[in-house]
């Protein structure tokens, strides 16, 4: 099958040598979708300013697998807020030089001056990540997906989608404000249980033994849910 960007493509060149064939002029508006499964962070990409980044999840059968974390930059105003806050710290530097100069001596206010300098500066970077992204999107089907578990291993009742919270989580690192994830191609049956659990929820049999990874046959097994982290 094709992904969102790639149908984009096909379908751009057919109609293009559709027009020079025919002589119509043609203007071609692309607007690549997804139904949430694989292709759903493609078509939400804007090259110009979105960062991917894989992240290494637990796979729909407990293998390790690379999946991928889109991160939508924050409105402009948050990065203004950032060289405000260099700035002031730079300006509490001089300050400081000022103050402690006439009884540490000189040396003592250009130290206090550069270490306030120095200190807002190391920090900008650190404060700008913090305030760079605002939107994060991820596929189930890249951390929990049907496409992930060979023909011959598809149990619906050994999967999990506990990769999936993990991808949550790292958005959540990210200090994302919200997060959209793409529900297609989904080769899980566990209900969100695994993705729970990776998340902070605590599941019990009824021996109260603990149940770490959730999966779609561990349902029945469930007698008591712990979300208080």
């Amino acid at each position: 099958s094709l992904s969102a960007p790639e149908a984009r493509r096909a379908m751009r060149a057919g109609v293009e040598r559709a027009a020079r064939e025919t002589g119509v002029d043609v203007e071609i508006l692309e607007a690549p979708i997804s139904d949430g499964g694989a292709g759903f962070v493609d078509a939400l990409r804007d090259a110009r300013t979105d960062v991917v980044r894989e992240i290494d999840v637990c796979g729909p059968l407990g293998e390790r697998v690379r999946a991928a974390l889109l991160l939508k930059p924050a409105p402009s105003g948050a990065e203004r807020r950032i060289p405000r806050i260099v700035a002031r710290s730079a300006a509490i530097g001089a300050l400081a030089g000022l103050i402690v100069g006439p009884w540490g001596g000189f040396f003592a206010g250009a130290a206090a001056a550069m270490f306030a300098f120095a200190g807002a500066f190391l920090l900008h970077p650190l404060l700008r990540d913090r305030a760079r992204f605002e939107t994060a999107a991820l596929e189930m089907s890249s951390a929990a997906g049907l496409t992930l578990v060979a023909r011959e291993q598809r149990d619906p009742e050994r999967t999990t989608t506990h990769g999936v919270g993990e991808l949550i989580l790292a958005a959540l690192d990210e200090g994302v404000r919200s997060i959209l994830i793409g529900i297609g191609n989904s080769g899980t049956t566990d209900g969100g249980a695994g993705m729970a659990a990776a998340l902070g929820a605590r599941f019990y049999d009824e021996h109260e033994r603990l149940i770490e990874r959730p999966s779609g046959g561990e349902l029945a097994r469930i007698a008591r849910v712990d979300i208080g982290g």
